[in-house]
């Protein structure tokens, strides 16, 4: 069996097929499922950053070349000016993780509230229309039986169900509304 792709949900010949929205509803939770491993990842992401940036920042407050003088001394307290710098920054880099993951898991929960209502909406709608098509295919065979089952009591050529399909067919086709036929048992 050959595996669909998206675009192949769509084109179903069953009319009460609702493989398109499956397709789509997979695609929203793959999406979500997606959405919270990224969420996850900046922050563990965000808590190492910090814990790194506060073990830099006790490196730089240590005591290193205080017996030094001239350059020797200036570049060795520039080094650790740097790296107090660097662990500043990985502060503020875990802290705008930590920020864009609030945003992304505030982002999750709206469209989880949006998605919620859109599939109680289309569950309706799903349900109307497999109703809808239920009757239709019952009036469907009730008209059927009334012009070619009852009929073929009379006119046995009427059994054969490929000139019955082909007869309706043709009747619909050309618009020509069937004569009422009654059967004399």
């Amino acid at each position: 069996m050959r595996e669909l792709h998206f675009k192949d949900y769509f084109w179903n010949g069953e009319l009460t097929s609702t493989g398109g929205y499956d397709c789509i509803i997979q695609h929203l939770n793959d999406g979500k499922r997606t959405c919270k491993e990224i969420e996850d990842f900046m922050k563990a992401r965000a808590s190492i950053e910090e814990k790194y940036a506060k073990e830099l920042l006790g490196l730089s407050k240590k005591v290193c070349g205080h017996n030094e003088m001239n350059t020797l001394k200036r570049s060795l307290d520039m080094f650790k000016l740097q790296t107090e710098h660097v662990s500043l920054s990985h502060l503020q880099l875990a802290q705008t993780m930590r920020d864009e993951a609030k945003k992304l898991e505030d982002f999750r929960e709206r469209q989880k509230e949006t998605r919620k209502k859109v599939e109680q909406q289309m569950d309706a709608l799903h349900k109307q229309r497999a109703t809808q098509f239920k009757k239709t295919m019952e009036v469907n065979w009730r008209t059927f039986q009334f012009f070619f089952v009852k009929p073929a009591v009379i006119i046995p050529e009427l059994s054969n169900p490929e000139l019955i399909i082909c007869s309706l067919k043709a009747c619909l086709v050309s618009g020509i509304m069937l004569p009422k036929h009654e059967a004399v048992l």
